[in-house]
């Protein structure tokens, strides 16, 4: 992800990096670290879980969607106005794609 939240377009994330990522995040989920963490870090260690969700996880994408939806209402709170603008591309995409998928679904069974 780029500085303003951005997802960076074809760069390919290794299965080594989500694990990684994945293991600092439950660091910084410490209490005594989360606690005296700024909203804007807040905001980021979520839209970064809402990206991992969807890398991880690209079939069940709910996950994603209701980390993004976190980050995003932290962004407003804090008026990260680029973030916002990033978090909410990202959001937009996930739900597009999730219905896009069950309109699929839904012809495929027709």
């Amino acid at each position: 992800m780029g500085v303003f939240l951005n997802v960076i377009g074809d760069y390919e994330v290794s299965d080594v990096h989500i694990e990684e990522a994945g293991r600092l995040l439950i660091e910084l989920r410490r209490p005594e670290l989360w606690q005296r963490m700024e909203l804007r870090a807040k905001m980021v260690y979520t839209a970064i879980r809402s990206r991992l969700a969807q890398l991880k996880y690209p079939e069940k994408p709910a996950e994603a969607i209701k980390l993004a939806k976190r980050a995003l209402r932290l962004a407003k709170q804090g008026q990260f106005l680029k973030e916002q603008q990033s978090i909410s591309y990202n959001l937009n995409s996930l739900s597009e794609s999730t219905l896009q998928k069950q309109r699929l679904r839904k012809a495929i069974l027709v």
